[in-house]
């Protein structure tokens, strides 16, 4: 969700979390902090308090696999659900 997030472009803190509906505050930090450990995002501080989120070269690469993870997510419901 995060990734899907920054697809658009970076984002602060603040806006992530709220465009990820009902997202903890603490988790959404670490998660940011785990995603930039692996590259799939920067952290950009210009300031204390202006930071922003961006994807990396890498983390824009998982994008086309993740909506084919959708596209397949959403084709097997619907075959499930007319059995």
């Amino acid at each position: 969700m995060i990734i899907d997030k920054l697809s658009d472009g970076p984002l602060r803190f603040r806006d992530l979390e709220q465009q990820i509906e009902g997202v903890n505050t603490a988790t959404l930090s670490t998660r940011l902090k785990n995603m930039s450990a692996v590259n799939l995002i920067s952290r950009n501080e210009q300031s204390r308090a202006d930071v922003t989120y961006e994807l990396t070269k890498l983390g824009q690469q998982t994008i086309p696999i993740l909506n084919a993870v959708n596209d397949f997510s959403a084709y097997a419901k619907q075959i499930h659900s007319t059995k």
